[in-house]
């Protein structure tokens, strides 16, 4: 009886867990498709040109217990920016850093180095510096949550992926980050791309708290029959 349940139990978690990957994926698709119905009315553009793109440092400060936090790469999650085990810097190394990058709010982050991506809107004003990550700074009134969403995209994940240098660990330059060329829609345009890409995100995020929702039933499930065989009341 137990072979039959686990079996079935199974089954069931290998359909949940596929249901999610697409759902992970159904943002970043549907970008895609927004991006390609509007290629022929959007410029496409080196990214140098619209935007000042730059990276955080490439050194390895003295972290210390406490100061001004340094983001990198793993800082960056799909939920936005995360202080999940940051390192601090001082405040010297803090200053040092931002003249080269200094962050502001609405600028938008992007990992160049491990999983390239992730891009992140910054949504407060920042209090950290950056390192290996790179920097968007917003010009002539762009929004960087557009942005974020047309970085999000598949088509632009699969292709950084493929053209990314480096074998141990794969990472993007920055040089490659500002000639890398990407449709924009025009400025006045913005806010109604926003929005329709804010409410796919959202319908995204709902089916994947649904499918997550259903594995974490699927494992009670599970439990709750091992328990009752160990109790004799499996019949």
């Amino acid at each position: 009886m137990l072979d039959q349940a686990f079996a079935a139990l199974d089954r069931a978690r290998s359909i949940a867990e596929a249901n999610l990957a697409d759902a992970e994926e159904l943002h970043a698709s549907f970008v895609t498709s927004v991006v390609t119905q509007n290629a022929s009315e959007w410029s496409t553009v080196p990214l140098g040109e619209i935007y000042d793109v730059r990276d955080g440092t490439h050194d390895s400060p003295k972290y210390q217990e406490t100061g001004r936090a340094l983001i990198t790469s793993k800082n960056l999650g799909k939920s936005g920016l995360h202080f999940n085990k940051v390192k601090f810097i001082s405040e010297e190394d803090y200053e040092a850093i931002s003249r080269r990058s200094a962050v502001d709010k609405g600028d938008v982050l992007f990992a160049m180095i491990g999983t390239i991506g992730n891009p992140v809107v910054v949504e407060e004003e920042p209090d950290f510096a950056i390192k290996n990550v790179a920097l968007f700074k917003m010009q002539s009134g762009r929004n960087g949550r557009v942005l974020r969403h047309l970085l999000a995209a598949k088509s632009v994940k699969d292709r950084m992926t493929k053209e990314a240098k480096g074998t141990t660990q794969r990472f993007v330059g920055l040089g490659y980050l500002r000639s890398f060329e990407l449709a924009l829609p025009a400025i006045e345009d913005e806010q109604k791309i926003l929005a329709l890409l804010d409410g796919s995100e959202k319908l995204s995020i709902k089916a994947e708290n649904a499918c997550r929702a259903k594995l974490y039933d699927l494992e009670d499930l599970r439990q709750s029959i091992l328990q009752k065989a160990f109790a004799g009341e499996l019949t």
